[in-house]
Order: C-alpha cells, then sequence, then structure tokens
C-alpha cells in the first residue's frame, strides 16, 4: 500500500526568516507528502522515525547543519581559536556519524545548495582550521548526498568542481508574487524614515553580514555627492563588525538610515515600496532571495554582473549590472539609477514581469520530488 512520504527538512520549518523552504513545504504537502515540524538530526530520533520518514532533505550550506551540533561555543571559547577549532572539528565529526547512521537506516539524503560555502572562506587564509573544516564540511554532505540540487547552473558548476560533484541537478529558485503584504504607504513609510518625499532611495536588504559586501556598497554611496539620494540599510544583524560598520557610516553621512534588527514580514513590501531601488553588493555567485524579492515586488536593482544575476535581470533590463568587487563600477550604476527616475520605474515594472517569468512553488515542488524520489513509499 501507499502511503505519503514522511519528509525532514533541514533547517526544520520555522527556523528560518525566508519564506521559500516554507512555500515549497506548502506545494509539497498538496503533492502527497508529510513534511514533519519537528526533526532531530540525533541518533535517537533517526532511529524512531527510520519507518515514517524517507528523505532527509537539507538546504543552504553543509556548515549550517553541523556548526549547531553540539555545546554552544562561549565567549571563552571564540577568545580561544585553537580550542574553537577543535571543537568544530568535533562537530563535524558528530555529523559525519549521523549521516553514516541514516545512510545505514535507509534514509535517502538529498541537499539543495543555495551557496556552496560561507563567503568568508574564501577570506580566510589557505591552510586555516576554519577553511578546512567549510570545505571538508562541504565535501562530506555532497559525499553522503543521493542526489545535489542548486536554483541556478552558477551554483550548480561552482558545487560540481569544489565539491567533486557530476550532474548537480537544477531547480529555479520560485517568485515571492504575493508572499509578502503591502503594507503602509510609500509616504508613511518615508516618513518614519526621515526621508524626503523626492529622495531618490537605494535599499540594501538582507542579513547584515561580512559577505553581504556591505563595505563596498557604503564605499560607493557615500562617494556620491548628491543630497537628494538614501540609503536604507535593513535587515537582521548576523555579524557585529558588518553592523558597526553601517552604524559608523550612517553616524559620518545623515543620508544613511540604518535599520538593523529582524524587519517583521507585514513591513517587508512597504520597505521596498519606499524605495527606488535595490542594491546587492556581493560578487560571488549564489542564487539571491533577495534580488528574487526585489524583482517580485517590483523593485529595480544594481547587482554585480554575475550570470545568475544577468539572467535574472534580463541583462540590465530590470536593473544595472556592475563589475563584480569595483566599487567605482558599482557608483556608476548608483549614479545612472539616480540620473533617471522615469527609467527606474520602467526597469522596476519589466523586474515584475521577470518575476512572473519565474517558476511557480508548485511547479518548483514538482520537479524537486521528481529528483529527490521524495514522494514514493517507504
Amino acid at each position: 500500500m501507499t502511503v505519503r512520504c514522511g519528509l525532514a527538512r533541514f533547517p526544520p520549518p520555522g527556523r528560518s526568516v525566508n519564506p521559500c523552504l516554507d512555500l515549497l513545504d506548502e506545494q509539497l504537502t498538496r503533492l502527497g507528502a508529510a513534511v514533519l515540524s519537528d526533526p532531530e538530526l540525533s541518533a535517537r530520533w533517526l532511529w524512531r522515525s527510520r519507518h515514517e520518514v524517507r528523505l532527509l532533505h537539507f538546504h543552504w550550506r553543509a556548515d549550517e547543519h553541523y556548526a549547531c551540533l553540539g555545546r554552544a561555543v562561549d565567549d571563552r571559547t571564540v577568545r580561544r581559536p585553537r580550542l574553537q577549532g577543535h571543537r568544530s572539528w568535533l562537530k563535524l565529526a558528530t555529523f559525519a556519524g549521523r549521516l553514516v547512521a541514516a545512510r545505514a537506516l535507509g534514509y535517502r539524503l538529498a541537499w539543495t545548495i543555495h551557496e556552496v560555502y560561507p563567503n568568508e572562506t574564501e577570506l580566510r587564509p589557505p591552510g586555516t582550521i576554519s577553511r578546512r573544516i567549510d570545505r571538508t564540511g562541504g565535501r562530506l554532505l555532497a559525499r553522503f548526498s543521493d542526489i545535489v540540487l542548486a536554483h541556478d547552473h552558477g551554483t550548480a558548476k561552482r558545487a560540481g568542481v569544489e565539491l567533486g560533484l557530476q550532474g548537480v541537478a537544477v531547480v529555479p529558485h520560485g517568485s515571492y508574487l504575493g508572499v509578502y503584504p503591502p503594507g503602509r504607504s510609500r509616504a508613511e513609510v518615508r516618513d518614519e524614515l526621515d526621508i524626503p518625499a523626492d529622495a531618490f532611495v537605494f535599499l540594501c536588504f538582507g542579513d547584515v553580514r561580512q559577505d553581504k559586501a556591505l563595505e563596498l556598497v557604503l564605499d560607493a554611496f557615500t562617494s556620491i555627492e548628491d543630497p537628494r539620494i538614501a540609503l536604507v540599510v535593513a535587515g537582521r544583524i548576523k555579524d557585529e563588525p558588518c553592523a558597526r560598520l553601517v552604524a559608523g557610516a550612517a553616524a559620518r553621512d545623515p543620508r544613511i538610515r540604518p535599520r538593523l534588527g529582524l524587519v517583521p514580514r507585514g513591513q517587508v513590501a512597504e520597505l521596498f515600496g519606499a524605495s527606488d531601488v535595490a542594491v546587492l553588493g556581493r560578487s560571488e555567485a549564489w542564487t539571491s532571495g533577495s534580488l528574487i524579492l526585489a524583482l517580485s515586488l517590483g523593485v529595480p536593482v544594481v547587482a554585480s554582473r554575475l550570470p545568475i544575476h544577468e539572467d535574472l535581470v534580463g541583462d540590465g533590463q530590470a536593473g544595472w549590472l556592475f563589475e563584480p568587487g569595483d566599487s567605482w563600477s558599482l557608483r556608476e550604476s548608483l549614479v545612472a539609477a539616480r540620473a533617471h527616475p522615469a527609467v527606474a520605474r520602467t526597469k522596476g515594472e519589466a523586474a515584475l514581469r521577470r518575476a512572473r517569468g519565474l517558476p511557480s512553488w508548485l511547479e518548483v515542488a514538482e520537479r524537486t520530488a521528481a529528483l529527490t524520489g521524495g514522494l514514493g513509499a517507504r
């Protein structure tokens, strides 16, 4: 008899503020999967759930799964890198043991790679403990996965090179059309942020952390001598030095409006609605949920010239592209956007059309299920 397949998703539902996984879960449930709400990557849970769950589906990066295993690192450990490294190796070994147990108990494993490594990995000197751990963790999860997925061909190609994989499957990311409520008016939000009604507003939205290249964005923006522009930096603080960087820049330049902290879902669309252009400074290939969010809300983007960005933006139809890591090139893109507000509005209309061309989450779920075998009987 065919039964509904038990599917355990990591991170578990409710652990991420990004709604993409919940949108995928909703459609997988519609197709017949029973998505568990509280799975644990523990030996006890794996044994107890072996008859009800068929697929363990990991998302994001490998380090987001093994780094949370074991005891939390306290302040004293943070100040002792060698001890922190040893504990990280122990967590990685624990993670490996649980992957071995999962395979031995008959689970199928899938990994959807949104980005191969933390961007910080590339900034660390070769041979450092943390860099070796990041690379080993990625290769470990890839080795035990029955199938590896990515949302774009650039990420799939990099995963193949870095992790020694062949045939990484590509399942495009769905849009965020209709996901966020409209919220308050443009005028109300600007008034709250103390931004003049006639200002041209750039928005840098997403987690505040090193890999978002906020320093590049701040350098490019502050080099523009225009009193009628503003930059809003909004998102959760995931890296305190980056938050201090933003706060310091705002103290020196009153045109910068930091809104540091989690932005409630009901206030996301209104923040984009109060802005004219979304800015993404990151120069590493990855599938950017923030870029897709901007398109879905009809806001044009300034992003680095990477294949995935060119595909999403339509090679400039829905925004402006700058040379990766080049502050001057980014500055010129910001200036170009500011110089022609009417063009920005036209590109915003194109952004919405680009978002409508993305697959629905039902289509994403159907293709994911077909590739992972996630809806078959146990």
